[in-house]
């Protein structure tokens, strides 16, 4: 028989609110990551991603609130609601607009508290207890403690976390995969297109064993490589669109419709909101077809984060486009060029509330473009990489669905983990 399902608050049901030191420490060249609101995505933290604060500040950023196991941070501001896990072993320090959560255990089981505050009655909550401000909207720490969450017994807590932890752990343990795979295609970018140590016709590093080199705009190239713009790389290069929000027709239809808060250096499988035939053809909003690139060149943080179609797709005006020029080179080619090349063109974005690009900074952006040999021995090895990341993602998109589905029925006791 399933144990009875309680509502109660999180102070009733003795979770602590931790907050976070008010003010942002100084960059340093190492030292412990300073983990903000960017590093937050799909229910965990990437602290790579961190800057680096000084041994002195961090003791000075955790004298209130120092993450521990089973913690969950959360963001009361750009993104309110989100969460993210704390795993064992971690030394952080927490950025602006984030605070801890942590479960004593008297009412909730540690493990559980992240997956209760993915639930459909959390982001209830969040939409009632909202601050819309003029810029940002946000969450008030003093209400946090009042949202109400479903609570099984302890025992039924206890057997939820279990299933799901396996199920989101066969899902890191592919991301972990795909990021071994990306991490092996950057050094190959990086070692034949920075360095210019390719093999030559012979197998030898070209560079290092004599290959010739000319003088460029972008300095010295190898001989028969010429210099060119992002633009010359694309068969098409362009911004999307956003039908009006006040036309309900234009949405909710089958057309998958990416904003830039969902690319995360990933494939793009499934938009959170879809457009109809008619709001694509009343917009500027256009098709790009499976392989497509696609970057986000306005409004911080998302500025320079990419994504790569998994079918035919649009996107909004916040993001721009690019279709290879398969006769110069690939999706691949380009979407690594982007990333390798994310900290300059960030350098170029302008603007004076929010650092933006735009597509004349990006379709003009210089680049070297390699002869075709280079570029096919390339092809040969980079594509099978990229199949194996869009065959892992695509996996892991399914695991993180059947959880989704899950968890709900769990958190209301409709299906209690026994029955599965």
């Amino acid at each position: 028989m399933a144990s009875k399902i309680e509502i109660k608050s999180l102070r009733e049901a003795g979770i602590k609110l931790i907050d976070c030191v008010h003010k942002t420490p100084p960059a340093s060249d190492s030292g412990f990551p300073y983990i903000g609101i960017p590093q937050m995505g799909g229910g965990r933290i990437n602290p790579s991603a961190a800057r680096l604060i000084s041994e002195s500040n961090f003791k000075k950023w955790t004298e209130k609130a120092r993450p521990q196991e089973n913690d969950i941070i959360l963001s009361r501001r750009c993104n309110p609601g989100e969460t993210a896990w704390v795993p064992p072993g971690v030394d952080w320090a927490l950025g602006q607009n984030l605070v801890l959560l942590r479960a004593t255990g008297e009412n909730i089981y540690p493990p559980f508290l992240r997956w209760v505050l993915q639930c459909p009655q959390w982001w209830s909550e969040v939409k009632t207890f909202i601050n819309v401000g003029a810029i940002f909207e946000s969450l008030k720490c003093v209400e946090i403690p009042e949202f109400k969450v479903p609570l099984p017994g302890l025992e039924d807590q206890k057997a939820i976390s279990g299933l799901l932890w396996d199920l989101d752990n066969k899902a890191e343990n592919l991301r972990r995969q795909n990021q071994t795979l990306e991490n092996i295609a950057q050094t190959l970018f990086k070692r034949w297109f920075i360095e210019f140590e390719f093999p030559d016709k012979e197998g030898k590093p070209y560079k290092s064993s004599g290959g010739k080199m000319v003088e460029s705009e972008l300095g010295e190239i190898p001989e028969g490589w010429k210099v060119g713009t992002v633009n010359d790389l694309c068969q098409k290069l362009a911004s999307g669109g956003t039908p009006s929000t006040k036309n309900k027709e234009y949405y909710s239809g089958e057309i998958n419709w990416f904003s830039t808060k969902e690319l995360n250096d990933n494939y793009l499988f499934e938009s959170e909101k879809k457009i109809t035939e008619e709001g694509l053809s009343n917009s500027s909003a256009k098709f790009f077809p499976r392989g497509a690139v696609i970057m986000a060149i306005y409004a911080a943080p998302t500025v320079g984060r990419l994504g790569i179609l998994a079918r035919e797709s649009t996107f909004n005006q916040a993001a721009c486009g690019f279709i290879a020029d398969e006769n110069i080179c690939c999706g691949e080619f380009i979407y690594l060029l982007l990333l390798y090349s994310r900290r300059t063109l960030n350098n170029l974005a302008n603007g004076a509330a929010q650092q933006n690009l735009n597509v004349r900074i990006v379709s003009d952006f210089p680049v070297i473009i390699p002869d075709k040999f280079i570029m096919n021995k390339f092809k040969e090895l980079a594509i099978p990489i990229f199949n194996k990341i869009y065959v892992n993602s695509y996996q892991t998109q399914t695991i993180t669905k059947t959880r989704d589905i899950l968890l709900p029925k769990l958190m209301s006791g409709q299906i209690r983990v026994k029955e599965l």
